[in-house]
């Protein structure tokens, strides 16, 4: 993957919210479509709805637009727009989707874009502004410009919502603010920017004097000296600011920065880079909260207080960062320390800005909730820090490289500046930090900082965020230049602004100060030179120990001062062998002129290791002049002076050979640049002979551009002769008139309009009368004045004074290069098409009227009339249709018409169709179902295909009518029919009924009757008992049939309480004689008293059926055994009837025993009815039959009768 340092591209972001598509479309019209950058459109897009921004976009530029996919690759000239569900990412030359931040979390897609933007780009991004409400992108833009990039906005007034503008605005970084039309301006100026950074930062010898003055205007404007700053930086800077102002020339560039404060402001910005923010570096700050601050506070006693320096504070941000960090250990540790914070800056603007502790509400995002509530309060659009810790902070214009450090600090913080300067000052700082630093205190620097050669005084603690401790037991001395020389910096700025700074700094510095005033007014007048004697520096009053010569100026110490002293001197710095050894010289007196001065002179060498290599100081003391310990140089023994005059003479021997060999090569190096320019003038001499050769051949190009030119001008005769002829041959009248209305040119065919001849060229058409009503005339005066102003072509029917008709048409006149320059008057005669009109009008009334009429009929006769396309989908249906279906034509047009008929009806409908396709001349009908308001409405609908006038299918034609009524009564026929069938089926079951429960009672009577025919007379009495029970058994069968007819017809029955044991007793009575016969064995054990809850005639029957079927399929050879028991359930009577008989396989008939008519032992008189009257019985009493049985066995039937709460069983 290409990085983006290894390509020429720029990237401009482009971040845009509310009424951002009117600012970007603006923006957009006036940007050339090969511009040479890569535009990628950041906005706030809901998530559920797409975008229509690239349609809309395109309207307005030429340029390629894509809606960004994942790696994709970013190539100029092409616009890349955010998805609608996703956040923008770009590393190297390709672009990434990131999801959105959580709903519960702000998503800010345009910084999300624009921290990547800036640190993939560098100085290659430009990031803008555009419309938009909240403050989504002033985080962004801050790495844009800290990386050296562009940041333009929109100028709020021109904006529709100008939250996002004001606060990119108020971040103070915007380099450019104006109106999106504008912004092009800028925008074509940065393909020079690239030419010029892409060229390494390096300048002439030439231009090194103008770049140093381009510095010191800086300086001058803001009291900065940026000599002491990278110059590769800052060249890139300058560079930046030359394209945009487009100076070619750094000269011309100092010429404007000269005369423009603005501009000095914008540089100074720029090299400043003043970005910062709350929290910068989260997990560096959370390390600091957790590791640092409790470790300072350790090893702090109660009510000490704990010192910070934040070094290069910028707006303060981070300074209040570390306050709200302090301030809340104090607090949830309930510590008495107190702490105060100092807070410095070059920069007095944002020092100043820092001060007043109140930021814009966009600030709050960077902020824990929990800082924020504590340490601000809102007001409007800003957030003020509170009081309590304002009051902890100390704010002072500061510069770290040239001012004094602070001292006595336990944490001292200087991130992200020491970047900017070159090797020898951040040396400088580090070692100011380290004087400044308590041992055991901590050094925070820039994640891309180190400590260079003060390392070894620090313990590494957090690599990662550069986090150091002071281990050394030792405090260096502070480096700072002497007082003269800062005092004459800052007389630049005047004496007044001197003593604001001092009364400013004063607080921190104070001893410092007095240390200068002293040294100033008690240390000895001093210089200090070199081995060979050149002066490096002069302290005090020392030029009255020094006279200039007649001649060229020379820094040499001994062609400056007497030459006995210079002999003197001479021979006493030999004895200085060891660095810091003084050699005192007491009692020197010395002529200078015609006074004689008399004073201690002391000679020493300094160290090395100080930064003094081959470096020695002498310095002067002046003493009463006292005659007996002068030391006069007419004393000196005679050898000792020609032997020190004889040394001088050989070192001024040295000295002239050496400037002779100088000479010589000096000539030399002229006479190589003679033969250079010698070299040079034969080669100017071969340029003029290439470029009078290069001028025969433009001679010769502009022989030919001359001669297509000839051709050309006769290309514009023929053409002019075409249009001459197609005016004298059109019909059509037409008229040129300039800007102003003027006559230009006219065809023959208008002087039926305007008696115009070409003398009138020239005059304004308003002087000249016309064949139509003055109203019109002057309506073609203003349309023309209109079609000028807002270049639309105009046209309009008119009528002339001979009742003709004529199209008038109005056109702008527009040039080749795009330029209006007049209208175009047209007039068509139309008078027999509208002739032609006028008769089709007519016809068209009369055939609108017939078919009014037949729409009438169609829309208001009670049938249906459907029309579809040949896809079923709906073309028109009559008004009937619309009113009875509850739906409007005009919701329903294109819509399938399957959509009204109920999903059961679709196949039927789709077949009918088929058939329609299939025989085309045919109809078909089919029944359908639709839904309406009023519920189902059954119809009747014929269907047939339409052709169009060339017999293709056209449509397909849906008559209908409403069957609804219709079926509803063939529903109630055959209701009535089923009923029909239904009360024959119960009649039957009940002749069934009433033939099954008759016959044991019939049977038992016949059988006493033959009984009594074999008695004798008065035996039969007896039997009479018998019949009376039968009688009695027939009656109670007729009311429990007239119960089963009950259950048929589902009337209520009545349950009540009844004693078990009474009800078998009856059901014996009734049986006797088969019991007898049998000899069947009834078996149960429970006292009347037993109680269940049914009705009395069920139970009876259901005993009566159950105990005679045990009897009547009984085991040949075995005697019927019949089992009764009894148990109460809660909630319900649990009966179970247990006999010894045949059984019943109810693997075979299980599922049919209860059924009607089902037998089971080949019993030619069983009726299969039992057992159905049976369980229908039970289940009436709420009940329910269960059977158990195994063939030869026997037969257990157990029913569960439940018991209700509101009849008692007691």
């Amino acid at each position: 993957m290409n990085s983006a340092k290894e390509n020429n591209l720029y990237v401009v972001g482009i971040g845009a919210s509310a009424g951002g598509l009117d600012a970007i479309q603006r923006l957009f019209d006036h940007i050339p479509p090969n511009i040479g950058l890569a535009f990628v459109i950041v906005q706030h897009l809901s998530p559920d709805f797409k975008s229509l921004m690239p349609e809309l976009l395109a309207k307005h530029t030429n340029m390629p637009i894509f809606t960004a996919e994942e790696k994709q690759e970013v190539h100029p000239n092409c616009i890349y727009l955010t998805q609608r569900n996703k956040n923008l990412h770009i590393k190297g030359n390709k672009l990434y989707l990131l999801d959105l931040a959580p709903k519960q979390s702000l998503n800010l897609p345009i910084d999300v874009f624009f921290h990547s933007l800036g640190a993939e780009y560098k100085e290659k991004s430009i990031g803008i502004i555009l419309s938009g409400t909240g403050s989504d992108g002033s985080r962004g833009i801050k790495t844009i410009k800290e990386s050296g990039g562009i940041i333009m906005v929109q100028d709020p007034i021109s904006a529709q919502f100008n939250g996002m503008p004001n606060a990119a605005i108020l971040t103070g970084l915007a380099d450019f603010i104006t109106v999106p039309e504008e912004m092009v301006q800028v925008l074509n100026k940065i393909p020079q920017l690239r030419l010029n950074l892409d060229i390494n930062q390096t300048i002439d010898s030439s231009d090194e004097m103008v770049y140093l003055n381009i510095l010191d205007e800086v300086y001058k404007y803001a009291g900065i000296d940026f000599k002491l700053y990278k110059k590769n930086t800052l060249i890139r800077r300058i560079e930046k600011r030359m394209s945009l102002n487009n100076k070619d020339e750094l000269s011309n560039y100092l010429t404007f920065l000269q005369t423009s404060p603005t501009e000095l402001q914008h540089l100074k910005q720029d090299f400043l880079i003043g970005v910062t923010s709350f929290f910068r570096d989260k997990d560096a700050f959370d390390y600091l909260k957790l590791e640092v601050i409790p470790s300072l506070f350790k090893n702090k006693k109660p009510n000490d207080i704990l010192r910070i320096w934040t070094v290069a504070c910028s707006t303060g941000e981070e300074a209040y960062s570390i306050a709200m960090l302090v301030d809340d250990y104090i607090q949830e540790n309930q510590l008495k320390n107190g702490y105060k914070i100092f807070a410095t800056d070059v920069d007095s603007t944002a020092v100043q800005f820092a001060s007043a502790g109140k930021f814009h509400i966009s600030n709050a995002t960077e902020i824990e909730r929990k800082y924020l509530e504590n340490y601000f309060i809102k007001n409007g659009e800003s957030i003020q820090i509170i009081k309590r810790i304002r009051d902890k902070m100390v704010f002072s214009n500061h510069n770290a490289i040239k001012d004094n450090p602070f001292i006595r600090m336990d944490l001292v913080t200087c991130r992200n500046m020491l970047i900017y300067l070159n090797n020898a000052s951040q040396q400088k700082i580090l070692n100011n930090l380290l004087f400044a630093l308590n041992t055991g205190g901590y050094l925070f620097l820039g994640s891309s900082e180190s400590l260079n050669e003060v390392g070894v005084h620090f313990k590494v603690i957090e690599n990662k965020w550069k986090i150091f401790k002071n281990i050394s037991g030792s405090k260096p001395a502070p480096v700072y230049d002497y007082p003269e020389k800062a005092i004459g910096n800052l007389m630049h700025k005047g004496q007044k602004e001197l003593e604001s700074k001092s009364e400013q700094i004063a607080r921190d510095r104070s001893d410092l100060v007095y240390y200068r005033l002293l040294s100033k007014k008690y240390s000895p007048s001093c210089i200090f030179f070199d081995n060979e004697f050149n002066i490096q520096y002069i302290k005090g009053d020392a030029g009255k120990y020094l006279f200039l010569q007649e001649g060229v100026f020379q820094s040499n110490l001994l062609r400056m001062i007497d030459k006995g002293l210079a002999i003197l001197l001479q021979s006493h710095i030999k004895e200085i062998t060891e660095p810091n050894k003084v050699v005192l010289i007491k009692d020197v007196v010395v002529n200078n002129g015609n006074t004689q001065n008399s004073y201690d002179l002391y000679l020493q060498k300094l160290s090395d290791v100080d930064g003094f290599k081959n470096s020695y100081l002498i310095h002067f003391n002046d003493v009463v002049v006292k005659v007996e310990k002068k030391v006069e140089f007419d004393k000196i023994p005679a050898d000792y002076l020609n032997e020190e005059k004889i040394r001088d003479l050989d070192y001024s021997l040295t000295e002239t050979k050496i400037q002779l060999q100088n000479v010589v090569e000096e000539l030399e190096t002229s006479n190589e640049e003679l033969q250079a320019s010698n070299e040079e003038l034969m080669a100017s001499n071969e340029e003029l002979q290439s470029t009078n050769e290069e001028l025969q051949s433009v001679n010769e190009e502009l022989y030919t551009v001359n001669s297509e030119l000839q051709d050309k001008n006769k290309e514009l005769n023929w053409l002019n002769d075409d249009i001459n002829n197609l005016f004298n041959s059109t019909e059509v009248g037409t008229l040129f008139l300039d800007g102003y209305l003027r006559i230009r040119k006219f065809t023959p065919s208008l002087q039926k309009h305007f008696k115009l001849n070409e003398k009138d060229i020239g005059r304004p058409i308003a002087d000249f009368a016309a064949s139509f009503k003055e109203e019109i005339r002057l309506k073609m005066i203003n349309d023309s004045n209109k079609s000028l102003k807002e270049l639309i072509t105009i046209e309009e029917e008119i009528q002339d004074d001979a009742n003709n008709f004529y199209i008038r048409r109005i056109s702008p006149f527009i040039t080749v290069d795009r330029k209006v320059d007049g209208v175009i008057i047209t007039f068509v005669d139309i008078t027999d098409l509208r002739k032609l009109y006028n008769a089709l009008e007519i016809k068209e009334k009369i055939i609108e009227k017939e078919s009014a009429y037949n729409r009438s009929i169609i829309e208001n006769n009670s049938f249906y009339v459907i029309k579809t396309d040949l896809q079923g989908n709906y073309t028109y249906f009559n008004n009937y249709f619309s009113k009875m279906f509850g739906v409007k034509l005009s919701d329903w047009i294109g819509k399938s018409s399957l959509g009204l008929i109920i999903e059961d009806d679709h196949e039927d409908c789709i077949k009918t169709i088929e058939k329609c396709f299939a025989e085309p001349d045919k109809s078909f009908w089919v029944n359908l179902r639709k839904p309406s308001p009023n519920g189902i409405i059954n119809s009747q609908w014929e269907f047939k295909i339409l052709r169009d006038e060339n017999g293709a299918f056209h449509e397909i034609l849906c008559l209908g009518h409403e069957i609804t009524s219709l079926i509803k009564k063939q529903e109630e026929l055959q209701s009535l029919v089923n009923v029909n069938i239904e009360q024959k089926n119960r009649l039957m079951q009940f002749a069934h009924i009433l033939s099954h429960n008759f016959r044991s009672h019939v049977a038992n009577l016949k059988g006493i009757i033959k009984l009594t025919e074999s008695l004798p007379e008065d035996q039969k009495l007896d039997f009479f008992e018998m019949v009376k029970t039968v009688a009695n058994s027939l009656d109670e069968t007729l009311v429990h049939l007239n119960e089963t007819i009950k259950i048929q017809t589902n009337e209520r029955i009545q349950i009540e309480n009844i004693s078990i044991a009474q009800s078998i007793k009856l059901v014996e009575h009734s049986l006797s004689l088969t019991i007898s016969e049998t000899n069947a064995q009834i078996v149960y054990d429970f006292p009347k008293s037993e109680l269940v809850q049914a009705n009395p005639a069920y139970l009876d029957s259901v005993l009566l059926n159950l105990i005679s079927n045990s009897i009547k399929y009984c085991k040949k050879g075995v005697d019927p055994k019949i089992t009764i028991t009894l148990t109460q359930f809660p909630g319900y009577s649990q009966i179970m009837i247990q006999d010894n008989g045949m059984g019943i396989d109810l693997k075979k008939y299980g599922n049919m025993v209860f059924g009607i008519y089902k037998t089971f032992h080949g019993n030619k008189d069983a009726k299969g009815l039992g057992l159905f009257i049976t369980r229908t019985q039970v289940e009436a009493m709420h009940g329910n039959i269960k059977i158990e049985s195994e063939p030869g066995i026997g037969t257990t039937m157990i029913i569960e009768l439940p018991f209700s709460d509101q009849i008692s069983l007691s």
